[in-house]
């Protein structure tokens, strides 16, 4: 979910939790097909414009344990993730998706607005 978060100074700052940003860090995983660290993956949601609800490295890590569950994510080490397996669909799921979070993240960076959706208006 991309919401404002309250808690920082600057009151329009995108925050990416849940769903979003599980979809975030899959497509980022899916894209650079390599293993990847905790700190390259927090400078990934940087680098998108995106603030994470606390402790950086701990937000990711607890997204990604979900992941790993499922096994679209695997832990090689401490701190360190690589793609799992997934059906194709799934992965062009997820895809689509971190896209629209993506989308979302620069309409805030430019509007300053309140919420953002991860998926489209029905």
């Amino acid at each position: 979910m991309l919401s404002t978060w309250h808690g920082y100074p600057n009151r329009n700052t995108p925050t990416v939790d849940g769903l979003a940003l599980r979809y975030l860090l899959v497509a980022e995983l899916i894209s650079t097909r390599r293993t990847m660290a905790l700190p390259e993956l927090v400078d990934a949601l940087d680098h998108l414009g995106a603030e994470l609800h606390g402790r950086a490295s701990k937000v990711v890590s607890d997204a990604l344990r979900w992941e790993v569950r499922r096994g679209r994510v695997v832990r090689v080490g401490r701190g360190r993730y690589v793609l799992g397996s997934m059906p194709r669909s799934t992965r062009s799921w997820i895809c689509q998706h971190a896209e629209l979070v993506r989308m979302n993240l620069r309409r805030l960076a430019v509007d300053g607005a309140g919420h953002a959706r991860t998926e489209p208006r029905r």
